[in-house]
């Protein structure tokens, strides 16, 4: 075999493995926006645990994937991580991509969301930063999931409270 053809052969076969890794990274993208969203909007839910445990076992199986080079096995990098679970989905249409999953996420549950989009994409990139760096690291996702929790919603102006201010 020549060397082109051997260099070949890991440079395709590196590209299939972060191909896999990419499409796991595309395969969890919404059940995790999901259920992040979900904890962001309802903070006080009985199934945040179920929540957060799921997002445990999601993280930790990216977690565990690893690129593989010609001599080194490595952890996927943060950037991968976020360009396939933030940017991907939601960078430049935040808005639309957002209406359209809190939507779903309200017809689901049935429950309304008081947030307004801006507070909830905060809240959003704050939690899957330091998500998607400990899965770039190829770390646990545990502590960063179970020591998470969103800032307080602010509580809309009571009836009679909003006519005095008026």
């Amino acid at each position: 075999m020549r060397l082109w053809e051997i260099l070949y052969d890991r440079l395709d076969e590196m590209a299939f493995r972060r191909k896999a890794i990419i499409d796991k990274l595309r395969a969890l993208q919404t059940p995790i926006n999901s259920h992040v969203l979900k904890m962001i909007v309802w903070p006080d839910a009985q199934e945040v645990r179920h929540w957060k445990s799921e997002l445990i076992a999601w993280g930790d199986d990216l977690a565990a994937m690893r690129l593989r080079g010609f001599r080194v096995i490595a952890p996927m990098g943060f950037r991968l991580a976020w360009e396939h679970l933030y940017e991907e989905p939601f960078a430049g249409a935040e808005s639309d991509v957002l209406r359209i999953k809190l939507g779903a996420i309200q017809r689901d549950c049935q429950r309304s969301i008081t947030m307004t989009p801006t507070q909830i994409m905060a809240e959003l990139a704050g939690f899957l930063r330091p998500f998607c760096e400990a899965i770039g690291q190829g770390q646990s996702v545990e502590t960063v999931v179970v020591n998470w929790s969103p800032a307080p919603a602010p509580h809309p102006i009571p009836e009679a409270a909003a006519k005095v201010a008026s």
